[in-house]
């Protein structure tokens, strides 16, 4: 598919005039080839006791979660809790929880209580380039990579997330 995708931009879309191009567009396909299943998922860093960490820098884990998420949020206030319960139970499993965030405190109060999870604070919110890396279009947004960081799926909600879990 992604194939297709890029073939109807570099021979098609990309040749248009650029008055008949739209620029979020693009943005948006060129997001979403960047997180098609079965590719390596973007990179993601943030810091942790002073010091840098990455999503590709994690090992020892069969799986990853990449689920951005804000404490504004009422599909998150609502899903996360369920999230944290479900995946608590599951072994060698790592979360990254991203908050997409106005307010530290507020996050801190909700991401406070996913002890297991490397809960990374996101001031950027909807501008930042982990939003744009990962084309998040709304949230919470999910991300299951195997141990390699390679995309499995992409669930829409947690409950798609549950049953592709128990399914294994």
């Amino acid at each position: 598919m992604t194939s297709v995708i890029h073939h109807v931009a570099d021979n098609y879309y990309n040749k248009l005039p650029p008055q008949y191009q739209d620029d979020a567009l693009k943005e948006r396909i060129v997001s979403t080839l960047k997180t098609a299943v079965g590719l390596e998922a973007p990179d993601l860093s943030w810091e942790m006791d002073g010091e840098k960490q990455t999503l590709k820098d994690l090992t020892g884990y069969d799986y990853y979660v990449v689920v951005f998420f804000s404490s504004g949020c009422g599909h998150c206030q609502t899903e996360m809790p369920q999230f944290y319960q479900f995946i608590s139970g599951i072994e060698n499993i790592q979360v990254v929880a991203v908050g997409l965030e106005d307010d530290r405190a507020q996050w801190e109060s909700m991401a406070g209580g996913y002890h297991e999870f490397i809960n990374v604070i996101d001031l950027e919110k909807w501008s930042s380039q982990r939003v744009k890396d990962y084309g998040v279009q709304g949230i919470p947004s999910y991300f299951i990579l195997d141990k390699d960081k390679k995309i499995l799926a992409k669930p829409q909600d947690f409950e798609e997330l549950r049953s592709m879990f128990e399914a294994r």
